[in-house]
């Protein structure tokens, strides 16, 4: 019997010893974020990444593999985000232990490994295991019971909700086989018939043994899969727990650095049971999640993976809160975190300052958020009766204020309060509406073909052709398929094979020409359908066209050209940010046009002018390299094994296309290309602007665009020598001159203004004794409060014992200013002055002592305030 594991990195490694002995080859986790594959959100199990694999769609070199998976539970079917802190065993970001067959071994040797391990290399006592199989899996009982000798006393048969996993509403899935361990009466709860499936923490789930059989279609349809296979998966986090008989996944060394480093921080002991140990948890628990997802550069947003993320961070924010945490704080957690995974994640240590910047610019929106709208909902829980709370309040505070529904329902069941669901959901669909609304039109319409098993693919050979023969296959207009059409309009026009490029990657679709019977009708646009060529055309009135006419198709050479230059420089741009910001940079959207070229990029601070240079002098550099650009049709694993940069949102074929451009940068890409770089001529950066926290976006042009930029230059600079009366080469010169005497001349014209408001005369100042104090009254001809307070400032200096009023009217208010010398502000205050006379004009003021300021809007009473101040107003 081998020494119990006490340690994550003694579990890790045991657990790799161990499969490796077995045959096992490892294989580095995946993305959470999964590549290829838009059913889930994120990689939520070990087998995600050998999702493929299983499904028979490609072949796995190894028959047997292990991994440690980082996975996410926060979103879609398997989501645990509201559950977390509040149990000893919820996470969002988890780590899993699994191993896994592809039509080796099955159902006998993957409960032989599991039991294996747990009894002989980490030490479990076997008399405490107990397992669980599927009701209809007779195999995987009699293996139990005789093979491993567990009592059928031990042995829960189990209905399809608790033994048939599946990944997600789709793919591959199976009866699985779970082992629990029994940790103790004091683990329990009260209940006499405590047993397996109980939801309390007696009986603890270690590991799942899915054995892969089917794969569940969009219709429900159960297939067999090509090759029976294992899909394993134990929690390292629950593991590590009842390998040091821990109450909580939080109480290791997982969780325990991050809570006293939260501790130290609040000033509050974390002691399990209490009040705020929750909060703690979620903390520590989101924290991990957080730094994660940011390094796979997942920002956080309004829609998707990055809306989770900001779930995720507003949550722990909110509990923050309830710490006593004010300012910023979570992104200093964010750290500490990353201290903690970086013996196992070193990588993670790459991205952190981005990663700390991007959470403390979130905590301080999140808080002007919280600022405006939680005032609005306290009130309403304040005036709250018996009866819910209008669903159009909760919409108001999510629409108007920017509260999240799920904060907003985490606070309302803390108060034990509900709302009017179906009021909510009313007005967020009539607000769904006016949206689509108002946003129809403007873009080719998808979705124009209505049964695309009816029109073959078309065959694309723009890649090497400019022109090809063709057959029409299909025509469409707003009435659907028709087979001959003719008269003025447009229509769509599919055919079996094009060398025109259809819209998709970012790059919009080509122009060109059909030509038949001696006749030429015009392509406006391209677009791509379910692999079918979608040609907008234009007929002109004296044209007929039908299904299976033959024609020639070509596309706008002189437009082609600048749109694959734009394309090419894109891959350069891409590759140079990289190099220059690091290696965080991962391109969020773009757009490949013929005049210029749009790249989102992921980054949390703008670019300095500096950087901007040197991005731009490198992607230059590269253009007079006159490299090859090189194009390879790879298998998708060959491809990402080359090195080459894939998006992780893209849907890819079993064979992709790979663009090389020297040394300097490899890209997954359909689009067309030059063959060198050189081709490209010149790369101009024309701006670089914010498109949402942590996204900038970086627009340029190429090739004879530039000449165009520098023509129109070139005439702009014309039109300002004109003005300034320059010659080429001065302009800068005459421009200074031009901002030297227009400095003077403000200076000329404030002192002028100085000496008009200063000086006095019977229309404009009076002067008067009270008290013998002093009374300066003066109105002025400027609104400047600037001035009217230099004047206040200059009647003190002349006036050592003085209350004075300086004002100005026009026909809507009267501006107000008092002041009031050091040596009376014990009997006289300036504030209250101002105060009472503000009032007397339908208006309001206040200040200091020796200063205020006010005014108002009744002007008819402005002579009567003038004649009793400052008597009528002490």
């Amino acid at each position: 019997m081998n020494k119990p594991m006490k340690t994550s990195e003694d579990i890790r490694k045991s657990f790799i010893s161990f499969f490796e002995s077995k045959g096992h080859k490892k294989y580095p986790s995946s993305s959470l974020i999964p590549e290829n594959d838009k059913s889930i959100l994120f990689t939520n199990a070990g087998m995600v990444q050998f999702k493929r694999v299983f499904q028979g769609e490609i072949s796995n070199k190894d028959k047997r593999a292990i991994s440690i998976q980082k996975c996410m539970r926060a979103g879609g079917k398997h989501n645990d985000l509201e559950n977390v802190g509040f149990t000893a065993r919820h996470h969002t970001f988890f780590e899993m232990l699994g191993n896994f067959s592809f039509g080796d071994y099955f159902k006998k040797e993957a409960i032989q490994f599991a039991w294996e391990y747990l009894t002989q290399v980490i030490s479990l006592d076997k008399n405490k295991l107990y397992v669980s199989v599927y009701k209809d899996d007779h195999d995987a009982y009699e293996i139990w019971n005789k093979d491993i000798g567990i009592e059928k006393e031990r042995i829960f048969l189990m209905g399809e909700k608790d033994n048939f996993w599946s990944m997600g509403d789709t793919g591959p899935c199976g009866p699985c086989s779970e082992i629990f361990i029994d940790r103790g009466k004091e683990h329990g709860c009260e209940n006499s018939s405590c047993s397996v499936g109980c939801d309390c923490d007696r009986f603890l789930e270690i590991w799942n043994l899915v054995f892969m059989e089917f794969d569940r279609q969009p219709n429900g349809e159960m297939l067999k899969l090509p090759k029976q296979s294992i899909d394993t998966g134990m929690g390292l986090e629950r593991l590590l727990s009842i390998l040091n008989n821990a109450d909580s996944n939080y109480d290791t060394d997982l969780f325990l650095p991050i809570i006293n480093f939260i501790s130290s921080l609040s000033g509050i002991s974390y002691k399990p049971g209490t009040e705020a140990s929750p909060c703690f948890r979620v903390i520590a628990d989101h924290s991990r999640a957080t730094l994660f997802l940011l390094y796979e550069n997942v920002i956080p947003s309004n829609e998707g993976s990055g809306y989770v993320l900001r779930r995720i961070i507003r949550r722990a924010l909110r509990y923050g809160g309830k710490l006593g945490f004010e300012e910023p704080f979570f992104y200093k957690v964010i750290e500490k975190a990353a201290e903690v995974s970086s013996a196992f994640y070193p990588e993670i240590k790459s991205s952190i300052k981005n990663s700390m910047q991007l959470v403390k610019e979130e905590e301080i929106k999140f808080q002007d958020t919280l600022n405006r709208g939680l005032p609005y909902l306290y009130k309403k829980i304040e005036n709250h009766s018996d009866a819910p709370i209008k669903g159009h309040d909760i919409f108001v505070l999510s629409d108007t204020y920017g509260i999240p529904t799920d904060l907003t329902d985490e606070i309302l069941r803390e108060h034990e309060i509900t709302y009017d669901i179906e009021e909510y959901n009313q007005a967020m669909e009539n607000q769904k509406k006016m949206s689509r609304e108002a946003t129809k039109g403007g873009k080719i319409p998808t979705g124009i073909i209505s049964d695309t098993s009816l029109i073959n693919q078309s065959e694309f050979l723009g890649y090497t052709h400019d022109k090809a023969k063709a057959k029409i296959t299909a025509i469409i207009d707003d009435k659907g398929n028709q087979h001959t059409v003719s008269g003025k309009g447009t229509f769509y026009i599919t055919l079996d094979n094009t060398v025109l490029y259809g819209e998709s990657g970012g790059q919009v679709g080509d122009t060109g020409i059909i030509k038949y019977s001696n006749k030429t009708i015009n392509v406006l646009n391209t677009q791509k359908e379910s692999g079918i060529f979608l040609h907008l055309v234009e007929l002109e009135g004296n044209e007929e066209i039908q299904v299976n006419d033959t024609c020639e198709v070509a596309y706008d050479g002189e437009r082609r050209s600048s749109i694959a230059r734009n394309h090419s420089a894109t891959h350069l741009l891409h590759a140079s940010l990289r190099n220059i910001l690091g290696d965080h940079v991962k391109q969020a959207g773009s757009l490949v046009e013929e005049k210029r070229v749009r790249f989102d990029f992921t980054h949390h601070t703008a670019l300095s002018e500096r950087e901007i240079l040197d991005i731009e002098k490198q992607v230059n550099r590269e253009i007079l390299a006159n490299k090859q650009i090189k194009t390879d049709i790879l298998s998708l694993d060959e491809a990402i094994s080359s090195g080459a940069t894939a998006l992780f949102d893209e849907k890819y074929q079993d064979k992709v296309r790979v663009v090389t451009m020297g040394d300097f940068s490899k890209e997954l890409c359909g689009g067309t290309h030059v063959t060198q770089t050189g081709d490209i001529g010149l790369v101009k950066i024309l701006a670089e602007t914010s498109v949402s926290a942590g996204v900038r976006r970086i627009e340029a042009t190429s090739g004879l665009n530039i000449i165009e930029l520098l023509q129109d230059s070139e005439k702009t600079l014309e039109a300002l020598r004109d003005l300034l009366k320059a010659t080429k080469g001065n302009e800068s010169e005459k421009v200074s001159q031009l901002l030297d005497e227009t400095k003077k001349q403000k200076k000329e014209i404030e002192k002028l203004k100085e000496q008009l408001a200063s000086g006095s005369s019977q229309n404009n100042e009076i002067i008067k004794k009270v008290n013998d104090i002093d009374v300066i009254i003066k109105r002025s001809e400027f609104k400047d409060t600037g001035l009217l307070r230099k004047n206040i400032d200059t009647i003190k200096e002349n006036y050592p014992k003085s209350i004075s009023l300086v004002y100005y009217g026009d026909e809507e208010r009267i501006v107000l200013l008092c002041g009031v010398t050091d040596n009376l502000t014990s009997q006289y205050q300036a504030g209250k002055l101002i105060k009472a006379a503000s009032s007397y004009i339908s208006g309001n003021g206040g200040g200091r002592a020796d200063f205020a300021q006010g005014g108002g809007t009744d002007i008819t009473k402005l002579d009567e305030l003038i004649a009793n101040f400052p008597e009528k107003f002490l």
